[in-house]
Parts: structure tokens; C-alpha cells; sequence
């Protein structure tokens, strides 16, 4: 199969287009309670608990994806599908993200939203490896990146601690998730 002629703005824009239609599908599944008052709003929490996290995971995702792509010097075949790999399991967030709002938090839920942010983890580290093999001698890029792709490593490490951790309980999967979301906004948390 021929290389694709795709450059690397017009994937980048794609793929903010596809980013903006699943934090608009989220935010969709925040429905008005039918209960009036305070008690309504309170009852909703762990709808809006899941679509939280799952915003700015996926805002995360996007920021990470957006520095990440002003290094490409050019789309080819494994740069463009495992980018279309990180899309597909970036647009199930919202499906689990509803999922775990709608069972109310539990076990199982909890659970199967790690297994989602796992799959996201790997396919972005898919889609770095990608984009490394494009530097295969640059020590800039090396050094410019291995940070990142270390923080990307221990994230996907804690979403497998996570997983069966939602078992035990799922406030500890999920504050192992915030964690991972906390250690984004940190420059330096697990790089060093």
C-alpha cells in the first residue's frame, strides 16, 4: 500500500474534530434531574463524578496529542492508524463514562472505565512509538520526549493496578485514575 499524502496539520485537525465531538457526546449525557431542588443535583453525583474525570482525560489526551504532533515531520502508514487506534478507543470514553454514572460508581463499572483508559494509555504510547521511529538518531527529540513517554508508561502501569483495584473498591480505582490526571498537570511528577 502506497504511503498516505496526509500531512500532518490536516491529521491534527481531524483528529481535534473528532476529539470535540466526544467531549460533546459526554456532555450530553448530563441530563436535568427529574427531582426539584438540591436533592436532585445531589443525586446526580456520580454521573457528574464520571464525566469529570472523563473531560479532563480526554482533554489530557488532546493537550498531549497536540504537543506531540507539532514533532511529526510526516504522516505515514503507522503514524496515521495508530492515530486512528487512539481516536477509536478515545470515542468509548463516553459510552463508559455513562455506564459507570449510570451503575452508580460500582465495582464492575469502575473497573471496565480502567480497562478504557488502559486501552487509551497503550495506543498512545502506539501512536509515540510511531512518531519516535521517525527520529531513530536524533538525541534532541530523544531527550525532549523521554519524559513524556516515561509519564505515559507509569499511567498505563497504574491503570493495570487499577483494574482489579475497583474490585477492592471503586474510590481507589478512581482516585488512581485522578492521580494519573493530577500527575499531567505537574510537569516534572514521575519523570525524573
Amino acid at each position: 500500500m502506497a504511503e498516505p499524502s496526509l500531512s500532518p496539520g490536516r491529521l491534527e485537525a481531524f483528529s481535534d474534530g473528532v476529539f470535540a465531538i466526544i467531549i460533546t457526546i459526554m456532555v450530553l449525557d448530563l441530563k436535568v434531574p427529574a427531582q426539584n431542588g438540591p436533592a436532585g443535583l445531589v443525586n446526580l453525583w456520580p454521573v457528574f463524578l464520571s464525566y469529570l474525570i472523563s473531560y479532563v482525560l480526554v482533554a489530557t489526551y488532546w493537550v498531549n496529542h497536540h504537543h506531540i504532533f507539532h514533532q511529526v515531520r510526516s504522516v505515514n502508514n503507522r503514524i496515521l492508524w495508530t492515530n486512528i487506534g487512539l481516536l477509536f478507543c478515545i470515542s468509548l470514553v463516553p459510552f463508559f463514562t455513562a455506564y459507570m454514572g449510570l451503575k452508580r460508581v460500582d465495582s464492575f463499572s469502575a473497573a471496565l472505565y480502567c480497562v478504557i483508559m488502559l486501552l487509551c494509555g497503550v495506543s498512545f504510547l502506539a501512536l509515540r512509538g510511531a512518531i519516535a521511529a521517525q527520529f531513530p538518531v536524533d538525541p534532541h527529540f530523544t531527550a525532549a520526549n523521554r519524559p513524556a513517554f516515561r509519564k505515559n508508561l507509569v499511567s498505563v502501569g497504574l491503570y493495570c493496578v487499577a483494574i482489579p483495584g475497583a474490585y477492592l473498591s471503586p474510590a481507589f480505582s478512581l482516585a488512581i485514575v485522578a492521580l494519573i490526571v493530577i500527575a499531567y498537570f505537574l510537569p516534572n511528577a514521575w519523570v525524573e
